[in-house]
């Protein structure tokens, strides 16, 4: 008898101690997002506005924008130069945002336009559109971010 106990209690130890023994499973973690974002001196305010409310309405998501002055005039050669190395987003004039487009630099949104006209003053008075730079890594971010300066 007391060796069936022994065995018994043996085996319950063993049971228990094969379960999670008291370790929790690590939770999943939220894999953070870096963009950026050209655009001319005098957007920068607008477009950290812009970002910050685009941030704060993603808290599920480890978000961070940087915001880098880029001369409208030269986002163009920049990005064809090297668009690995390229912002995420940009503001861009429709003229280059359509050489840009030829050269398969953007990318397109779903309904196939390379380039969004912003509807904010901002961007309407200085004639921009955004765009989206075809090698992001952060390409559902970064369309959603564009999508949200549209707005």
């Amino acid at each position: 008898m007391k060796k069936q106990l022994g065995i018994a209690f043996l085996a319950i130890v063993l049971l228990t101690g094969c379960g999670t023994g008291g370790k929790k499973e690590p939770e999943p973690q939220t894999p953070a997002v870096r963009l950026t974002v050209w655009g001319p001196q005098e957007a920068q305010t607008w477009l950290t506005d812009r970002s910050s409310v685009f941030m704060d309405e993603h808290p599920e998501a480890d978000l961070t924008v940087a915001i880098e002055s880029e001369a409208v005039n030269t986002v163009r050669d920049t990005v064809l130069a090297d668009v690995a190395t390229a912002a995420d987003v940009f503001l861009i004039s429709q003229a280059d945002a359509e050489v840009l487009k030829e050269a398969q630099a953007v990318l397109p949104w779903q309904d196939g336009s390379y380039y969004r006209s912003m509807k904010e003053s901002f961007g309407t008075e200085a004639g921009l559109v955004i765009a989206v730079n075809a090698e992001t890594a952060e390409t559902e971010w970064a369309m959603k971010l564009a999508e949200a300066f549209e707005n």
